[in-house]
């Protein structure tokens, strides 16, 4: 997990938004920051963030019970040791834009599953989509909704 924060530390965080990254048909593109700040906030995005961290936990608490009863331990490590210095950079950045509560909100959970998902990965949960949304951040973008019934459908970045 220190790589992923050595690799976060580094990221030009937002430095793109607004900027298309090119055709992918998997993609939309929100217009501007209030609209992707109201689609961050909107229930469907979060109901697709949570599918995708619980098909994660679903995996782990069936197949290794004993490694996800640690999942509680895992996570306030995430949460004090790695999420802070990346949090800094982006509440940063929000005050400077203005930019509401919601999107604070919505980049902590994306970068503490994550994390999760990193740490658990060598159990072979297969789970991809913090990595994915991971590389939109890491590309100077904003993933911040979901256009469809997850898992089909085409993510929405700014």
């Amino acid at each position: 997990m220190n790589n992923l924060l050595n690799q976060l530390e580094s990221v030009d965080w937002f430095g793109n938004c607004g900027k298309e990254i090119g055709e992918n048909p998997n993609m939309v593109y929100a217009s501007n920051w209030k609209d992707a700040v109201k689609i961050s906030g909107q229930v469907s995005w979060e109901n697709t963030q949570l599918n995708a961290r619980n098909a994660m936990t679903k995996y782990l608490s069936e197949m290794h019970k004993t490694e996800f009863q640690q999942w509680n331990n895992i996570s306030k490590i995430v949460k004090t040791k790695y999420l802070p210095v990346i949090l800094s950079k982006i509440e940063k950045y929000a005050q400077e834009q203005q930019l509401k509560l919601e999107f604070i909100h919505s980049v902590r959970w994306d970068l503490h599953s994550a994390f999760m998902e990193r740490f658990y990965e060598p159990l072979g949960h297969g789970c991809n989509f913090y990595a994915n949304l991971l590389e939109i951040y890491k590309a100077g973008h904003f993933p911040c909704g979901w256009d469809g019934d997850w898992p089909k459908g085409k993510l929405v970045i700014f």
